[in-house]
C-alpha cells in the first residue's frame, strides 16, 4: 500500500524519490513488548498525537489496537475526531486542552477530555448542564511540570464543581512528569506525592476516578511506581527511547525509514563552493552527489556540515547547507556511486545506519522533533 501524505485514498501513489517507509509490523512489535513489560494489570494508552509522531496516525492507531493497546491519546479534539471519522472507535483521550466551542464535537464523537483548569472546567460544568449531555473526563493534575492542569490548591474547588455536576463523567486523573525518563529521579518521586495526595484528596471529597495514569514513555520504561492502571506511551512504540543513554531494558526497532536518491554525481574542482551562503568550499577536487531531501521534507538545516546520509553501505557527511528541497553530499569515499543510487537518510543500508537519535544528536535536537518533523509532502509507504 502507497498512502502520500498521510491520506490512505491517493488515487495516483506517489513516485516521489524521497519516500517514507512505516513498518507497522515493527511497531506491532513495540506495542506487544511494553505490554510485556508492563504487565498484565496496565492497560496501554498508544499517543498517536501529531500524527502518529509523523507515521501516519490512522495506521498507527489501527495497528496499534490490533497489537493489545486499549486507549488511544491525542493532543486536540480534530486529531480525535479525525480516528474516528477513519471508523476507530477505541476509547480516546484528548490529552491537550479542548475549547468550549470544541466540547460539542468532542461528546457527539466519543472523545473523553482532559480537564486541566478551574475555568475551563466551569465552562465544561455550564456546557453540559445546558445539553443535559454526559460528558467523560479525565481531570489533569500539575504536580510540577507548570503546565496545563489543576494546581493541587485547587482540587477543592474543582470537587465542588464536579460534584454539582452530575453530568460530568469523571473517569480518570492523571499528571504529566517532567523528568519521567531520568533515572533515579527525586523529582519524579515528588511528582507522584503529590499525585498521590491529590488523589487522597479527591476521595475526601467523595470523587475517586478508577483510571489513573501518570507514566510516560520514560517513566514506562524506568518507573515501575508511576504505572498505576495505565500507561501513555509515544516514543517507545516508534523504537526510541526518551534518553538514549538509558539502558534499552526491552527490544525496540525503529518502525520508520526514510529513503532518497543520487540526483547528480559531478566531480567539481578544488575552490568550489556549495550551497548557500558559501559555508563549505571543497579543500580538492571531489565528487559531490545532491540528494532531492531538504529541511522542507524534515531534513534539519542545523545539521548542515555536520551530519551524515547514507551512500553505497558508507555514511557520507553532508556538504554545504542543507536547503528546503535538496543536500549535498561529499562522495569520495564512495568512488562507484552514481546517479540513481540509493540513500538512506534514516534507516539502515549494508553495514551503515543513521536513525532519528542520530539526526538529533547533529541537530541539537530529540528524537521527537526528528520523527514528527518529517513533512506532509514524503510519500508513506506502510509495509
Amino acid at each position: 500500500m502507497s498512502v502520500s501524505g498521510f491520506s490512505e485514498t491517493e488515487a495516483l501513489p506517489s513516485r516521489r524519490l524521497t519516500r517514507a517507509i512505516v513498518d507497522l509490523g515493527r511497531l506491532q512489535d513495540n506495542v506487544r513488548a511494553v505490554r510485556a513489560w508492563i504487565g498484565p494489570n496496565v492497560a496501554l494508552m498508544a499517543v498517536i498525537k501529531a500524527g502518529g509522531y509523523g507515521h501516519g496516525a490512522v495506521p498507527v492507531a489501527r495497528a496499534a489496537l490490533e497489537a493489545g493497546a486499549r486507549w488511544l491519546g491525542v493532543a486536540c479534539v480534530d486529531e480525535g475526531l479525525a480516528l474516528r471519522v477513519a471508523g476507530i472507535m477505541a476509547p480516546i483521550l484528548v490529552l491537550g486542552h479542548a475549547a468550549t466551542a470544541e466540547v460539542s464535537s468532542a461528546v457527539q464523537g466519543r472523545l473523553t477530555l482532559t480537564l486541566g483548569t478551574v475555568t475551563q472546567c466551569e465552562a465544561l460544568a455550564a456546557a453540559a448542564r445546558a445539553s443535559h449531555t454526559p460528558v467523560t473526563v479525565h481531570l489533569k493534575i500539575d504536580t510540577g511540570m507548570g503546565r496545563f492542569g489543576i494546581l493541587p490548591e485547587q482540587i477543592f474547588k474543582v470537587a465542588s464543581i464536579l460534584r454539582a455536576t452530575p453530568s460530568i463523567v469523571m473517569e480518570g486523573c492523571f499528571t504529566h512528569l517532567a523528568r519521567g525518563e531520568e533515572e533515579p529521579s527525586r523529582a519524579t518521586n515528588a511528582q507522584l506525592e503529590v499525585f498521590e495526595q491529590a488523589l487522597r484528596d479527591l476521595r475526601r471529597e467523595g470523587i475517586d476516578p478508577p483510571v489513573l495514569h501518570a507514566a510516560n514513555s520514560g517513566a514506562t520504561l524506568i518507573s515501575p511506581r508511576a504505572h498505576y492502571s495505565l500507561v501513555r506511551t509515544g516514543l517507545l512504540l516508534y523504537g526510541y527511547r526518551p534518553d538514549p543513554t538509558v539502558a534499552p531494558g526491552l527490544a525496540l526497532a525503529p518502525v520508520m525509514e526514510l529513503h532518497s536518491a543520487l540526483v547528480r554525481v559531478e566531480t567539481l574542482p578544488a575552490g568550489t563552493r556549495i550551497g548557500y551562503g558559501h559555508t563549505h568550499m571543497l579543500a580538492e577536487a571531489t565528487r559531490v552527489g545532491l540528494v532531492p531531501i531538504g529541511y522542507a521534507d524534515g531534513l534539519p538545516r542545523a545539521i548542515s556540515g555536520v551530519g551524515y546520509l547514507v551512500v553505497g553501505g558508507r555514511r557520507t557527511p553532508i556538504i554545504g547547507r542543507v536547503s528546503m528541497d535538496q543536500c549535498s553530499l561529499d562522495l569520495n569515499d564512495v568512488p562507484g556511486a552514481k546517479e540513481g543510487d540509493p540513500v538512506c537518510v534514516m534507516g539502515e543500508q549494508g553495514s551503515a545506519n543513521v536513525w532519528a537519535d542520530d539526526l538529533a544528536a547533529w541537530a541539537g535536537t530529540v528524537s521527537y522533533e526528528i520523527l514528527c518533523g518529517i513533512s506532509l509532502r514524503v510519500p508513506r509507504h506502510y509495509r
